[in-house]
């Protein structure tokens, strides 16, 4: 695939320390497929970039003499893709990728174009009270939202916020957010004393098997340990702010003396410091940092608590990097959490209550040395949520507009998906390990059935609650759990499978039947990447708590059939394993042999 990688924000301008992420982003995209990057200087000309990243630069020629705002940006917008036109039709782009809102106006008539918002979206305003910059930024982003072949944003906050914008127009795909890893950070892998530094922190591990030693070094000032702990407050939390000087002055001097903890406070304040709210003195506090783009990653490093905002990061990753850097992250519930926030496990959820806050700051500086488990956990996250993973999951949203597959992508992946994953998160720990040791045996069963008749070489299990390791089961058995992430950075629906048609041999179902969205789109997408059979075991029992939807007759399955597969009478091994709590329900492609059916005649005969 070829992708025309658009943008046009300064990035070193408003991003701060955030910007080799994007450029990391673009790197890690160019590994994967042919990428060539465009920045449009509508305001900015003399800009220098790292080498290797953008391919061209071009600005606007405006010739038309524009009065009104509209007329400006619609000159600025058609001036620009008249001076990039050859450059693209040189390069001939499967896929036009616009990263920001003014980037997407020179190309909203071409075709496949994807629109990502800067996967950010989160300054979006929304409000009854808006300047006329914010009202015409809006207008844009609306634009955008609604025209766009494909809408990725960075997290189920901001999708909802895109569906808000849009009216309901719109379906937005969640790519996950990832962090690099720049030169603060050394990996060793492949050995027992597996490293990884981290500014003035070091921890041993980062596997997420949990079975290598993780330890911290401890930051020493005089005699006595001191815990540094960093407020980080996005464009327009000054509300959040002012909670968080309060819970500082709940907590008094006589702690600061005891505990001798220090305070700071990195503010964002758009573009004028004289606007924002707290300009007096903050009792108590060693640093207060007002700046007017973006925090730099710096101060994660220099922080041993980060109190964050659930919504304070342009990438919605703020929390990713404090956890990066070994912090214990506090995450304000003010806001939905990230994707990669779990309370109690790598991060401590408070409520933004100044009592409440002032507590848990309390909690985590007496007993920071306690809290070394979800600093630990923390670091395995932020190892996790990479930008490799970031860039596969775009990879597979460029792969299906590639293929003109878009209505099964916002099918799979629309407002419903993100409510059903919500509710398998809450549900009983219990309930999942009990499902999942079902599913496993199912799948077990069905897979030693299928290898046994030798006419199955590549098989694809989809499960629910269960997610098999790779050693689970043979080489030719590839799993994927519908509820759980996967390997490719997002979750694997039914009703759009990354897979080419015909890929499987056999497709299984177990576990996964009960959690679909579109139950007819779920079975032609195992139809389509079967090549012979299809083998769904769907839930007779008591329903799940996630569970979507329930079937109570195998004959409703032909309604949902494709044409050109029938369904068969499900062999008596088959229906062995799927016990009294699971119905099995088998097709079979029409222009194939019937492969179960003639084994059992093989056998009859000899």
């Amino acid at each position: 695939m070829r992708i025309l990688f658009v943008f046009s924000d300064y990035l070193l301008d408003w991003y701060g320390g955030f910007s080799s992420v994007l450029f990391d982003f673009i790197s890690e995209l160019r590994r994967r497929c042919d990428v060539r990057c465009v920045f449009l200087a509508y305001k900015h000309r003399n800009v220098s970039f790292p080498p290797g990243i953008v391919d061209a630069v071009f600005s606007p020629e405006c010739v038309f003499e524009a009065f009104s705002t509209d007329a400006r940006i619609l000159e600025c917008a058609a001036s620009v893709r008249a001076g990039c036109d050859e450059f693209v039709r040189t390069f001939m782009p499967d896929i036009i990728h616009c990263n920001d809102r003014q980037s997407f106006l020179p190309f909203r008539f071409d075709r496949h174009v994807l629109y990502s918002s800067r996967m950010i979206f989160q300054d979006s305003v929304l409000s009854s009270v808006i300047t006329d910059i914010d009202f015409y930024e809006e207008k844009l982003e609306r634009c955008a939202v609604g025209n766009c072949d494909v809408l990725c944003v960075s997290s189920p906050a901001a999708a909802n916020l895109a569906e808000r914008l849009s009216g309901g127009q719109c379906v937005p795909v969640v790519v996950p957010p990832g962090i690099s890893y720049g030169k603060s950070a050394l990996y060793r892998t492949g050995c027992e004393s597996e490293c990884l530094y981290v500014g003035q922190k070091e921890f041993y591990g980062g596997s997420s098997s949990g079975r290598k030693k993780i330890n911290s070094v401890k930051k020493n000032s005089g005699s006595g340990l001191t815990v540094r702990v960093g407020f980080f407050c996005g464009n327009g939390g000054s509300g959040l702010a002012e909670r968080f000087v309060s819970a500082v002055r709940r907590l008094g001097g006589d702690f600061k003396r005891q505990y001798k903890p220090e305070y700071f406070l990195y503010a964002v304040y758009g573009t004028s410091e004289k606007t924002h709210p707290l300009l007096y003195d903050f009792p108590h506090f060693d640093d207060v940092t007002v700046i007017q783009n973006d925090f730099s990653e710096d101060a994660y490093g220099h922080s041993d608590i980060a109190v964050i905002s659930s919504a304070c990061s342009p990438l919605d990753a703020a929390g990713l990097f404090a956890m990066r850097t070994g912090c214990l992250v506090l995450i304000l519930s003010g806001g939905e959490l990230p994707l990669y926030a779990k309370p109690g496990w790598n991060c401590i959820l408070v409520t933004d209550d100044a009592g409440a806050l002032s507590e848990t700051v309390r909690d985590a500086v007496q007993n920071f040395e306690k809290y070394r488990f979800v600093r630990e956990n923390a670091v395995r996250t932020a190892l996790f949520w990479s930008v490799e993973r970031s860039a596969s999951a775009q990879h597979f949203v460029y792969r299906q507009l590639y293929l003109d597959r878009v209505s099964f992508l916002n099918s799979a992946y629309r407002a419903e998906e993100r409510m059903l994953l919500e509710k398998y998160r809450r549900s009983d720990d219990a309930e999942k390990a009990i499902c999942a040791q079902r599913e496993l045996f199912l799948c077990s069963g069905i897979v030693d059935f299928l290898l046994k008749q030798r006419k199955y070489r590549k098989i694809l299990l989809l499960t629910g609650a269960c997610s098999p390791g790779k050693l689970q089961f043979p080489s030719q058995v590839e799993s994927f759990s519908v509820l759980n992430e996967s390997e490719f950075g997002f979750v694997v629906r039914p009703e759009c499978l990354p897979f080419d048609d015909g890929e499987f041999d056999a497709v299984v179902s177990a576990g996964s039947w009960e959690t679909v969205i579109e139950p007819c789109g779920a079975l032609v997408e195992m139809q389509r990447v079967g090549r012979k059979t299809v083998v769904i075991l769907y839930n007779s029992g008591s329903s799940h708590s996630w569970q979507t939807f329930r079937m109570d007759d195998e004959k409703d399955f032909s309604v949902l059939s494709g044409t050109d597969w029938e369904m068969v009478s499900a062999p008596p091994d088959i229906s062995c394993i799927a016990g009294d709590l699971y119905c099995p329900v088998v097709f079979e492609k029409k222009s194939s042999a019937s492969c179960f059916h003639n084994a059992k005649s093989q056998s009859e005969t000899q």
